[in-house]
């Protein structure tokens, strides 16, 4: 799962696979989205029955994006975006975009860090020769 920062980044383990979809609300039943990472076009799968994608995670921070459509003859319409969480549930990000902006793209920083060994971990000695 990735974890906020703050408004424009966000974190995660790397290597680590991360889902994010999007649900519509007043959007007449519309519901498309295309997804981007680290500038590369990232395909649409279905997940939780919404417009989603599986991205997994790089070194360094690159950019995310996922670009809506709205219903023209929707005037108050609005996404929101999720990950799937480690129990299967979905977990908002409190990200979202709506009709009424005049934006299509939900965007943040995604940093993918080193995943940290555990609190008390117990590290191994060298083995060496004795003479």
């Amino acid at each position: 799962m990735i974890r906020r920062v703050n408004a424009a980044l966000y974190e995660g383990d790397l290597g680590e696979q991360v889902q994010l979809f999007v649900v519509q609300q007043g959007n007449g039943g519309v519901e498309t989205a295309k997804f981007e990472y680290n500038d590369v076009v990232v395909p649409t799968e279905p997940i939780q029955g919404h417009p989603g994608c599986t991205i997994t995670l790089v070194g360094g921070i690159h950019q995310f994006e996922c670009i809506v459509v709205f219903n023209t003859s929707s005037a108050s319409a609005r996404y929101d975006l999720f990950q799937v969480n480690g129990a299967g549930g979905a977990s908002p990000l409190n990200k979202s975009v709506t009709s009424d902006s005049g934006e299509s793209t939900l965007g943040f920083g995604v940093d993918g860090v080193p995943v940290a060994a555990p609190a008390g971990a117990m590290v191994s000695p060298r083995l060496g020769k004795h003479k």
